[in-house]
């Protein structure tokens, strides 16, 4: 799903940089093309938060009526002590550790969180009419809604990084169980943190690696940068990204081939090395996928 209403889109859109409509268009472009790049099959549905606004409303209203849920000032808040099965992904019982959001918005409980945010003169032209007055849907109710008007009720499987997993994916499960009683998401997975130089990689740091830099990369200097910088796992997510972006043998070779007209080395040497490389890393990630699956590896 597409979720282009965010705090920091707002953020964003208030600098007078860009417009709304041209900032979410410009990022969702980018990721149905990066996705291309990466020969990712295409969905069969991209549903954007702002054409289903008033599902969100009506999610609401039906939490609210079953008193899950609570208007405070216009901003509509989750009742985390209703629902007993808070908890799913986190001690909750160790509050002080966890995250809390919007803790100024007068909300009962500090786990509670956020189903709607009443309009704020910041968010502009951003917001929209309901029965608690003008504003928009939070975050996790924008992809409860999401996942369940696509897929039903209960979804096979929910990814996502590791950092989601509290309080996004507490507080989207939370939601939707509470409301449709039925399980969310039969299996959840969550890739760990990128570490880049001993660092998690974030944007904050300013250590993230530019996907669009890494796609027009030829096999020979990404091997380069791969070598004097990067060691697993984030040599093997890069490794793993290449294979994707080149997907057959043909293009495999293609890419190498791009490469090597600075290179004084023959070509079916190349050729030969690179084709047993590439096999031999394709089975070490195989190895690793296998050993966390099923407790043992091919080869141990």
């Amino acid at each position: 799903n597409i979720t282009d209403i965010d705090d920091k889109i707002i953020d964003k859109v208030n600098t007078g940089e860009i417009g709304y409509k041209e900032l979410t268009t410009k990022f969702n472009d980018m990721f149905l093309q990066h996705s291309l790049s990466l020969n990712i099959q295409e969905a069969n549905q991209y549903p954007k938060t702002s054409d289903h606004v008033e599902a969100m409303i009506d999610f609401i209203k039906a939490l609210i009526d079953k008193e899950y849920a609570y208007n405070v000032d216009g901003n509509i808040f989750f009742d985390t002590e209703k629902y007993s099965k808070y908890g799913k992904f986190v001690n909750i019982e160790n509050i002080d550790r966890l995250e809390s959001e919007d803790d100024g918005l007068g909300k009962k409980n500090q786990k509670d969180f956020a189903l709607w945010k009443t309009w704020k003169e910041e968010d502009g032209d951003i917001t929209w009419e309901s029965e608690w007055g003008k504003g928009r849907p939070a975050w996790h109710t924008e992809c409860a809604v999401l996942a369940t008007q696509s897929l039903g009720n209960t979804i096979d499987i929910h990814c996502g990084g590791v950092d989601l997993k509290f309080p996004h994916h507490e507080n989207e499960s939370a939601q939707v169980e509470a409301l449709l009683d039925s399980v969310f998401s039969n299996y959840w997975l969550h890739s760990e943190h990128l570490i880049l130089e001993e660092e998690k990689m974030r944007k904050s740091l300013g250590n993230n690696l530019n996907l669009t830099w890494f796609l027009d990369m030829s096999f020979f200097d990404f091997m380069d940068y791969l070598s004097s910088k990067y060691m697993l796992p984030i040599g093997g997510m890069l490794m793993a990204i290449f294979i994707l972006k080149t997907w057959s043998v043909d293009a495999f070779l293609e890419e190498v081939h791009r490469g090597m007209d600075s290179k004084k080395i023959p070509p079916q040497l190349v050729t030969t090395l690179l084709s047993i490389g590439a096999l031999v890393i394709a089975f070490i990630i195989l190895n690793e996928v296998v050993e966390k699956l099923f407790g043992s590896p091919i080869i141990g």
